[in-house]
């Protein structure tokens, strides 16, 4: 064969894949690509590790962005609640594109809070953040009726209160703060 001995002896114990082949890890040589063929395949390409939390218990989970369908989802796996897979894009191109934007940091001009759990637990401007408040939402009330299945808000025609104008006026002062003189109000 074109390979060495140690492949022969014990194929599953020394070789990694690389681009659909197979090397020896001790020689290097190329395997043929035959080891793969018999190998199942899953239905989606692994694009990245990331964290997230699980839905049900709001723990932090680890999670996998993968691509299937021509769709970006991200598969959650909950020690206590098992697999989750939650739609992030329908555009695997344009998710792409928008993850390899780059610039430069603009540093908020004052933190709000300190890392005591870190993300997502710490929710707000924390020293961990690189970024400043690209969007900040001032939600005046809780009682949306629109119920968007997506709401981050949990806002809900039948839930929450709606805020008074000292209240808003505060939140307002706050993004002032810590972001500067807004450009649209």
């Amino acid at each position: 064969m074109d390979h060495c001995l140690l492949i022969q002896a014990n194929p599953l114990s020394t070789f990694y894949f690389y681009k659909n082949y197979l090397y020896c890890t001790k020689c290097t040589v190329v395997v043929t690509f035959y080891y793969t063929i018999n190998m199942a395949r899953r239905n989606y390409t692994y694009f990245d590790f990331t964290l997230s939390i699980c839905s049900s218990c709001l723990n932090r989970v680890d999670a996998k962005v993968i691509f299937q369908n021509d769709h970006v989802y991200l598969l959650k796996n909950c020690p206590e609640h098992g697999r989750e897979k939650t739609l992030i894009a329908t555009d695997i191109g344009y998710y792409k594109k928008t993850r390899n934007y780059l610039k430069p940091s603009d540093v908020p001009l004052k933190f709000d809070r300190d890392v005591h759990y870190g993300c997502p637990y710490d929710c707000g401007l924390c020293t961990d953040h690189e970024q400043h408040s690209c969007v900040s939402i001032v939600e005046v009330t809780d009682r949306c009726n629109l119920t968007c299945p997506t709401c981050y808000a949990s806002s809900s025609p039948t839930y929450g209160r709606h805020r008074t104008l000292d209240e808003v006026k505060t939140m307002l002062d706050v993004v002032v703060a810590n972001e500067g003189e807004p450009d649209i109000v």
